[in-house]
């Protein structure tokens, strides 16, 4: 019998009376906390389910460059400003660097290699090369046609950063799986390579 000078409760599975602080019942046998272990079990498992790695392989950066003319390399110039603001406690926008890249990415390569640097992972490209390539590859779509195809090579230059922020993730994120596309991102990649092919189909043909 429960003394009187202890605090009860009622079982939520046989609703017996037990001590408060009992973890298992001892008229049903059912652990207590059974539902908070499972649930904090299966909440740890869908958070690592959740986890990806955030490497971009070298040759699915210049697909998604080619084919979203350009825009895929914003996308990871904001990811990566974004990481340099939070790392690094920078005072910028990682939008707005990101929206004018071109003027901003000798910048980040040198914000690049001297986080990287910190890390021990060294970094041999020159900040200076990237940035004056970056430009002037990226201005290039103001050139007649069909010379203007050349800035959708405006990802060369940018692949020594990939590169070595790959190298990072690979040592911050071992054995995570590499993130699949979705079936909605496989019909803009769909779409996206329609759209290329017709642009440059169009830059060719005659009058």
């Amino acid at each position: 019998m429960i003394e009187k000078n202890q605090q009860n409760k009622k079982c939520p599975f046989c609703a017996e009376d037990i001590l408060s602080d009992a973890v298992k019942c001892k008229h049903c046998g059912e652990w207590l906390n059974k539902q908070t272990v499972d649930s904090s079990t299966e909440q740890k498992k869908q958070e690592k389910q959740e986890q990806f790695s955030k490497v971009v392989p070298t040759g699915k950066f210049i697909f998604l460059s080619v084919i979203t003319f350009g825009i895929y390399e914003l996308v990871w110039f904001y990811r990566n400003w974004k990481l340099l603001k939070e790392e690094k406690k920078l005072n910028i926008s990682p939008f707005w660097r990101a929206w004018f890249a071109p003027l901003w990415a000798g910048s980040i390569a040198r914000y690049i290699q001297e986080f990287l640097k910190e890390k021990n992972i060294s970094c041999g490209y020159s900040p200076t090369m990237i940035g004056i390539s970056y430009f002037v590859i990226s201005i290039l779509w103001k050139l007649p046609d069909p010379y203007w195809l050349i800035s959708f090579f405006s990802f060369i230059p940018m692949l020594p950063l990939v590169n070595a922020m790959n190298t990072y993730w690979q040592k911050e994120e071992k054995n995570l799986p590499m993130k699949k596309f979705t079936w909605w991102q496989i019909i803009l990649i769909i779409l996206a390579i329609i759209l290329l092919i017709l642009t440059i189909i169009g830059t060719f043909m005659p009058e």
